[in-house]
């Protein structure tokens, strides 16, 4: 990724933000970041005030790495989207991969698209410029859910989409 497009991606993470109802009672957000490991920067029931999730949004530090998708779809719906973390029965769950890679193993990766799905959560997935589709149609839950940017340049454009498929939920 580098630097300059994890800041690229922070600040299209904190203009999805801008666009959302956050509040306890309304949207909530979670957000992970992954190489090699999964890094928490923040849970679900942590901010309710987009204010400051936007703070925390533009405070992530960029660590680099390899693409342990897998991993990080595993750790989502099986700690971000427990209850103890702030899930919540009854409510939509989206859980959203931004990748420019391909991850270290695509069986995993797979497996664990499906074990959330399994789970109820929707998946979304962005690729980051010369993607290997199939491995986002491996995580997405459809075509409606798999989309492409040709670089981090140009994620902006999905903004609104993302603002519209969360305010849908």
């Amino acid at each position: 990724v580098g630097e300059d497009n994890f800041r690229k991606l922070k600040h299209f993470v904190s203009d999805v933000t801008y666009n959302l109802y956050i509040d306890k009672n309304g949207v909530q957000m979670g957000v992970e970041t992954y190489e090699c490991e999964v890094h928490t920067n923040f849970e679900l029931l942590r901010y309710h005030n987009k204010v400051k999730m936007q703070t925390a949004i533009n405070n992530m530090e960029f660590k680099p790495g390899g693409t342990d998708t897998g991993e990080a779809i595993k750790h989502m719906w099986t700690r971000s989207f427990s209850s103890e973390y702030g899930n919540r029965d009854n409510v939509r769950k989206i859980g959203v991969v931004i990748t420019d890679g391909d991850s270290k193993n695509k069986a995993s990766t797979f497996y664990e698209a499906h074990k959330a799905r399994e789970n109820g959560i929707t998946m979304v997935a962005i690729g980051v410029g010369d993607m290997n589709v199939e491995e986002l149609k491996g995580i997405a839950n459809g075509t409606d859910f798999l989309f492409t940017t040709k670089s981090y340049d140009t994620l902006t454009d999905l903004t609104q989409t993302l603002t519209n498929m969360a305010c849908q939920a």
